[in-house]
Order: structure tokens, then sequence, then C-alpha cells
């Protein structure tokens, strides 16, 4: 009913791939990124500490 409405006044339906985390680079890095939070985050009072540590030393990650 929504297609027939939407084709109906000269409009086009484009329909967008199903979100995949896997197609999506920036979710495997933030994943690295809270993993590596979770193991220094003992070692720290706060929150922004471990936070600070983890960015200033992922210049990069190993796969």
């Amino acid at each position: 009913m929504v297609k027939f409405l939407i084709e109906s006044v000269g409009c086009n339906l484009l329909y967008l791939l199903t979100y995949s985390p896997d197609l999506h680079l920036i979710q495997y890095y933030w994943f690295k990124v809270k993993n590596k939070i979770r193991k220094v985050v003992h070692l720290f009072n706060g929150f922004f500490n471990p936070v600070s540590f983890t960015l200033q030393s992922a210049t990069s990650f190993p796969n």
C-alpha cells in the first residue's frame, strides 16, 4: 500500500541495504577501543583518564 501511494504521486521508491556492522569499519574500531578501555579502566580514577589514555595510545590497532 505504501509503495502504491508513493508511486501514484510520481515518486520512486528506493530500497536501502540492511544495516550490518560488518560493513562499517568504524564499528570494528570502536569495538577495539571499548575493549582496551575495559582492560585499563581499573588503573585510573574516573572515566576521562582511561578513555584519554586509550585514545592517545591508539595510533593503530592490529587486526
